[in-house]
């Protein structure tokens, strides 16, 4: 009976050490499906900021050679999983698809690289061209991070791409246009070079002959010459302070300050019909000065000024007409001629001064938040269109502050 009741207890031990367990282990099964519903939920959170930044999230098996992607990755690539066959995929179907085959072997150094590092926190950035899958070119930026097991060796790889396809394209027009602003001071600097030597060089090279023949009469004696020579000084002067003039205003053209756009503008029209007296020109302003952004003003005087040294240049008109207007939804410029007019084509294929000056037109315009656009018809004539905004206008425009550089007709207006 003792061994009996023994047995009993044992049993009753055992019993409650069982239940205790089974506790124990629910309590586990418990918090483990917490666990795993938070990790689902995070898992969720990841996958939503990744497809929020455009990111793609990729990971690599070094022993099985397999990338695992997820569907923003695709996307990046502009394709599916459906169409792609799976998340999963071998290296060399990876390169083969969506690496630009001049990057392959930057690829692929990179990765070795990971596989050979000794440092467990390694991690790179690169970025390299790849392809879509319609095989077009693209950039991508790789972010990715390594996992060694406990030798040290290198077991997987992960990281996120993102395409930078349009950044690598800003980028590329920022450069094209350092390159035409270059372009353009070389050409500015070319240009005040010569009218300095054509204009007040010259002038001053007169003053001094003059001077020297009223020393050389008053050395003799002979005071009546010497006056007379004085005297031809004074249109000699007279033409080299307006040469002057023409050039600083031609640099910042002043009276945009004085007096405003729109006087500045009809000046602009007498002063160039002046030096093209079989050149007409109408000018209609239907806007107020006050309607007229500060930052937008010099832009669009340099516009019409680059617009009518086309004209002057090469249209053989007789007739422009220019209208600077507010038409409700923004500032309309347009300049109109009935001249020969061109083929667009030819002419903006070839670096040209002509060429030069309606990128210059489409740079001011474009640069200032506006838009451009220019119609020729061979012996029909060319019109010049820019304009701007009124969301524009009212907003940033104000305090906008371009850099003014000029490709002027010597004599055309303040230019």
């Amino acid at each position: 009976m003792e061994d009996e009741g023994k047995t009993k207890e044992q049993l009753i031990d055992q019993v409650a050490f069982m239940r205790g367990r089974i506790a124990e282990l629910e309590e586990v099964e418990r918090k483990s499906k917490q666990v795993e519903k938070e990790l689902k939920a995070i898992k969720a959170q990841l996958s939503n900021a990744l497809e929020m930044a455009h990111l793609g999230h990729w990971e690599f098996d070094v022993a099985r050679d397999v990338f695992t992607f997820n569907d923003q990755f695709y996307k990046i690539f502009h394709t599916t999983v459906e169409q792609v066959g799976g998340y999963e995929m071998h290296s060399a179907e990876y390169a083969h698809r969506f690496v630009h085959p001049d990057e392959i072997d930057i690829v692929g150094e990179e990765i070795r690289k990971a596989l050979e590092t000794t440092n467990p926190l390694f991690n790179r950035t690169i970025e390299h061209r790849m392809l879509y899958a319609d095989g077009t070119v693209g950039h991508i930026s790789v972010r990715f991070f390594i996992v060694k097991d406990s030798h040290g060796k290198t077991v997987k790889t992960y990281g996120v791409n993102q395409d930078i396809t349009e950044r690598k394209q800003v980028e590329e027009q920022l450069r094209f246009i350092s390159s035409r602003l270059l372009s353009a001071q070389e050409e500015e600097r070319r240009r005040l070079a010569s009218e300095l030597h054509d204009t007040i060089s010259q002038t001053l090279a007169a003053v001094k002959f003059w001077v020297e023949m009223v020393l050389s009469d008053r050395d003799k004696g002979n005071g009546g010459a010497a006056l007379n020579h004085l005297e031809k000084f004074v249109p000699i002067l007279q033409r080299s302070i307006e040469e002057t003039r023409n050039i600083y205003m031609g640099l910042r053209p002043s009276m945009l300050d004085s007096i405003g756009l729109l006087a500045t503008l009809e000046w602009q029209r007498q002063e160039c019909m002046k030096f093209y007296p079989n050149l007409h020109i109408e000018l209609e302003t239907s806007i107020t000065e006050e309607e007229i952004p500060e930052g937008l003003k010099v832009n669009i005087f340099r516009i019409i000024q680059e617009a009518l040294n086309n004209v002057a240049k090469h249209s053989k008109a007789e007739w422009v007409e220019v209208s600077l207007s507010n038409n409700g939804t923004g500032i309309e410029l347009i300049i109109s001629d009935d001249g020969v007019g061109m083929d667009l084509e030819p002419v903006l294929s070839t670096c040209t001064a002509r060429s030069l000056g309606i990128t210059t037109m489409r740079e001011r315009a474009e640069l200032t938040g506006g838009r451009f656009s220019i119609q020729a018809i061979r012996g029909e004539g060319t019109t010049v269109r820019a304009s701007w905004p009124s969301k524009v206008v009212v907003g940033p425009f104000s305090r906008c502050r371009t850099q003014d550089r000029q490709h002027s007709v010597k004599g055309v207006g303040p230019g």
